[in-house]
């Protein structure tokens, strides 16, 4: 099937707001991050995981895909209901919530820059040049700085390095 002649993905269709009240729960309940695949293949994912299935299935429809559920094994916790999208998705809902994520701004910063290096042939990772690899190599750790507690980061990078190696276009 051509590109052409593909629906819309649902992400391109969500409204702005809903886009305002996504980033707001992106910001409180969720997460964005550069991981390596079970292939060792870097990938931007978003998740968001909490105790309302409501909210949780609310989302997973938006951006048509399933809810994942953790029972909870001690009868004191409760279940836990979670989303997960991955790869060049990731990265285009990151690129819509830009404008309106306050917390996770960063992260989401980092991840559309980690599209930029995505290419239609790209298949394998290991076949990409090696400055590509290079940058999201990089971009992975730029991430680990953001996403680490204070008192843990392992590089000498301050938060105000990091967030000034990422250009972010601000509205106001």
């Amino acid at each position: 099937m051509r590109d052409s002649e593909r629906p819309p993905d649902p992400i391109t269709l969500i409204s702005d707001l809903d886009l305002a009240y996504l980033a707001g729960l992106i910001d409180g309940e969720g997460s964005v991050s550069i991981g390596y695949t079970a292939r060792g293949l870097h990938q931007p994912t978003v998740n968001v995981t909490m105790t309302h299935r409501g909210v949780i299935e609310w989302f997973a429809q938006l951006i048509a895909k399933p809810v994942y559920i953790r029972e909870a094994r001690n009868p004191r916790h409760q279940t836990q209901y979670s989303v997960r999208i991955e790869g060049k998705r990731a990265a285009l809902l990151c690129e819509r919530l830009l404008p309106a994520l306050r917390v996770k701004r960063e992260q989401a910063a980092v991840v559309v820059r980690f599209a930029e290096t995505y290419r239609a042939t790209d298949g394998w990772e290991r076949s990409l040049t090696g400055d590509i690899y290079a940058t999201r190599e990089g971009l992975k750790q730029t991430m680990h700085r953001l996403n680490s507690r204070p008192g843990r980061l392992n590089t000498p990078a301050t938060a105000r390095e990091v967030r000034q190696s990422i250009p972010i276009e601000t509205t106001e």
